[in-house]
C-alpha cells in the first residue's frame, strides 16, 4: 500500500528539516512525499535539495505566490498512492503514524477517510495539550457539521475521495478551507473511521496563519463558507440547523476571543433569537460567562 503525503509549503527553511524527518523516521516506508512550496523568498530550497536523491521526494516549485487550497490541489493531483494525507511543513508526525494508518486501512477496507489523535506542542516537543473534542463517529456528517474537529495532519483519504474532490481555492474562504473539504468528502462517503491514538503533533508558534487573524475577516470567512455548504450540498433541515448554530456560535465565540465582547453579545443575541432552544447548551452559557466577564 503506497500512501502519499502532500507537504506545502512558503518561507519554512528554519523548519521543514524537522517535518521531513519525522517522515523519513517512519517505520512503514512505502511512501511518496510531495512538496509543494509557494513561491518560497528564504532558503527552503534549498534545505529541499538535501532530499533529492531519495526518489522517494518530489519538490513541485510553483511559479507565484498562491493560496495553500492551490498548493494542496497540485499535491493531490501529482499524487500516486492509495490513500493520501496532507502535512504541514511545521508539523510532525509520530514515527508509527503511517504504520498505523495502513493496519486501519487493511482491517476496515469500507472506510474511505479516517484520522488519528493530534497533539499541539512547542519547537522543543514539550506537549502543551491533546485535541480533545469527541465526534460522534457514528454521524460523522453531523460531527463535522457542528465544528472542524479534522485538521490538515493525521487524516488519511482513499485515491477514490482525493481523485474526486479538491479544496476551494477562493481566497474568500481561506482559513476555513479545510472544513469545507471535509464536509464535502464526509458528505460523499458518510463514514469516517478513527484511530485511537496520538500519531500527529502541531506545532505551535507565532508565525501559525491561526495566530495571525482578526474576527472581522473570520466572520466574512465563515459566512462566504456557511453560503456555499447550505446551497451546494445535499443537506436535510437538521444538518442545516445544525450547521447554522455552528457557524453563528463560532462569530460569537471569535468575536469574545479577541475582546470584541458587545460584538459578540449582539450576534449570540441574533442566534438565540432564532434557536431560543438552543441556551441551555453548555458551550452557550459558557459564552454568555465569558462575556459578562470583565
Amino acid at each position: 500500500m503506497l500512501f502519499s503525503i502532500i507537504i506545502p509549503t512558503y518561507n519554512r527553511a528554519h523548519l521543514i528539516e524537522k517535518t521531513i524527518e519525522s517522515v523519513l523516521n517512519q517505520t512503514y516506508s512505502n511512501f511518496e512525499v510531495i512538496i509543494i512550496d509557494n513561491y518560497s523568498t528564504d532558503d527552503t530550497l534549498e534545505v529541499l535539495k538535501k532530499y533529492s536523491h531519495d526518489m522517494r521526494f518530489k519538490v513541485i516549485a510553483s511559479d507565484k505566490n498562491y493560496e495553500r487550497s492551490r498548493s494542496r490541489n497540485v499535491g493531490m493531483n501529482n499524487a500516486k498512492g492509495n490513500y493520501l494525507t496532507f502535512l504541514d511543513s511545521d508539523d510532525l508526525m509520530q514515527p508509527t503514524c503511517l504504520n498505523d494508518a495502513y493496519e486501519f486501512a487493511i482491517k476496515n477496507q469500507e472506510v474511505e477517510i479516517f484520522h488519528n489523535k493530534y497533539q499541539f506542542c512547542y519547537h522543543n516537543n514539550e506537549i502543551i495539550n491533546t485535541f480533545q473534542d469527541k465526534p460522534n463517529h457514528n454521524k460523522p456528517l453531523n460531527a463535522i457539521l457542528k465544528g472542524n474537529f479534522l485538521a490538515c495532519i493525521g487524516v488519511f483519504i482513499n485515491e477514490r475521495l482525493y481523485k474526486n474532490h479538491k479544496f476551494l481555492e477562493d481566497v474568500a474562504i481561506i482559513g476555513s478551507e479545510d472544513w469545507l473539504f471535509w464536509i464535502q468528502i464526509i458528505s460523499d462517503t458518510k463514514k469516517l473511521g478513527f484511530i485511537n491514538k496520538v500519531n500527529s503533533f502541531i506545532v505551535e508558534h507565532s508565525e501559525r496563519t491561526e495566530n495571525n487573524r482578526n474576527p472581522f475577516e473570520f466572520e466574512k470567512q465563515i459566512l462566504f463558507l456557511k453560503n456555499i455548504v447550505i446551497n451546494q450540498i445535499k443537506l436535510n433541515k437538521i444538518e442545516i440547523k445544525l450547521f447554522e448554530l455552528s457557524t453563528n456560535f463560532l462569530i460569537a465565540n471569535d468575536y469574545c476571543d479577541f475582546g470584541e465582547k458587545k460584538i459578540a453579545f449582539k450576534k449570540l443575541k441574533e442566534l438565540l433569537k432564532k434557536y431560543p432552544s438552543y441556551f441551555f447548551n453548555i458551550k452557550i452559557l459558557n459564552l454568555i460567562k465569558n462575556i459578562l466577564l470583565k
